[in-house]
Parts: structure tokens; sequence; C-alpha cells
């Protein structure tokens, strides 16, 4: 049988253009409770969120979500750092603003803005324990070409190995991000190449999400990232089977064997 994860993007306290609103909540799950009991005898349907931790303010454990029907949490860090108005930066938005964040709030220090990104992401991981831990290395997402960083350094690779173990230790999953490829902006998955090769001698278990924002994106790029993820050690995915985490092998076409 088929099945579909659907997260929305959890609210969060201040005014954007991407999240779902709070008082929308409640109708999210009654739609997907429908869903499920309309769909029953084809595809398997489950009720997820994408919760942004941001220390102080809200994540995964935040008792506003722990009330609702999930049969699982996606937990993500996209907000790195204020600006003067209290605004949270957004790493993941445009590059004029990533650019703007990293000149106002962090002075041009990259590594200062990177390594806090880490720790928050750390914090995530060993306070709340969300299921899966999303695009892992997103900091990354306007640094082509090395542009603030350099992806090789040393002080870089360290953050990234602390918070694989931290992953290991907790026994989340850590999610394989395909969007940036199937849109074009990307080469490699979220987290890159080298990072999978690393979690793949931890034995880190993972999930693979196209995190689609239409339907026609549900699967993109899902058959090339894994004929790369067998090259980076992977032989098996997990997938939801009766409220378990279950590896299942898979081949080169993307295929569960």
């Amino acid at each position: 049988m088929w099945a579909y994860g659907f997260s929305c993007h959890a609210p969060v306290p201040f005014k954007n253009s991407w999240s779902m609103q709070a008082e929308n909540m409640q109708q999210y799950f009654l739609e997907i409770n429908r869903l499920k009991d309309a769909y029953s005898s084809t595809i398997k349907i489950h009720a997820s969120l994408e919760i942004d931790y941001i220390p102080g303010i809200t994540g995964p454990a935040d008792p506003l979500f722990t009330k609702y029907p999930l049969d699982y949490k996606i937990g993500s860090v996209h907000f790195v750092g204020c600006f003067e108005d209290g605004y949270p930066w957004g790493i993941d938005g445009s590059e004029a603003l990533f650019e703007e964040g990293m000149q106002k709030i962090w002075r041009g220090d990259a590594r200062k803005a990177v390594q806090t990104y880490f720790q928050i992401l750390s914090e995530m991981i060993s306070t709340a324990k969300p299921d899966i831990i999303a695009h892992f290395d997103k900091i990354r997402m306007h640094n082509e070409g090395n542009l603030y960083f350099s992806e090789e350094d040393n002080w870089y690779r360290l953050e990234v190995l602390d918070s694989l173990e931290l992953i290991r230790s907790s026994k989340c999953l850590l999610e394989v991000n395909t969007r940036g490829m199937y849109r074009g902006n990307k080469k490699e998955p979220y987290p890159s190449l080298w990072i999978l090769k690393e979690a793949a001698k931890m034995k880190i278990p993972i999930v693979m999400n196209s995190d689609a924002h239409k339907p026609h994106e549900s699967t993109g790029h899902f058959t090339e990232t894994s004929a790369l993820l067998i090259e980076c050690g992977y032989r098996k995915l997990h997938n939801l089977i009766s409220g378990s985490w279950e590896p299942i092998s898979f081949n080169s076409n993307g295929i569960f064997l």
C-alpha cells in the first residue's frame, strides 16, 4: 500500500507568509482524518508537522503541538538570531535577506553564524527529540562556491560531526531532502554527500523526503537520490509502518524491495 505524510509548517508566533496559522490547526487535522477515512483502502495517510525550533519561543516539544494527533514530528531550524527590531533572521529566504542578516546580525562573521546554527540544531536534538531532523545542513543554502565559509574547513566539519553524533545517540531519523535538487538550486541533497557518507558510517537511520510544496513535487529526484544514497553506503530507508519506523531495503531506482 502507498503511504503519504502531510507535514505543513507549524505555526510560529510572528507574522510570515509560509506557516500555518494557529487558528487553522484543528481544521488541518480534521481534513487529514477525513482523507484517511476516504482513502483507507488504497493509501496510508499520516498526519505530521514540520516544527521550527526557536530557543525560548517554540519547538517540537511545545505543548501546543503535543495535544494534536501527530503520527510523527519533523524538527527544523530556519532562524538564527534576530534583527534589531526583534524579527528572526530566516536563513532559507532570499539571497538578499541572507546577506542582510549576515551583515547586520553577525557583522560578516559567517563562522559564528554557522556555529550558532549548529548549536541551535543540537539543542533541538537534545531537548525536543523530534522523530525526523529536517534538512540538516540548511545553513549552506546560500553558500554556493563557499561564498561565506568553506565547507572543507576543519571547524565546519567538526560542527557537523558533533551534531551527527547527537542524532545517532538520540535515535532520531535523518532526513535526506531532495527539494534543492529538483528545483535546480543544488547538485546534492540536504545533507550533502560527504555528510551522508559519515552518517552511514555511524549507522544513522534515514528517511527520504521531497519537501514538496506542490503535488507534482512529491517524489522529486527520488530516483537520482536513491542511487547517490547507495554510493554513500546506505542500503535501507525507513518507513512508518503501524506506528513504527521500519528499515526497508531499496534499489538505485528508489524502489522498495
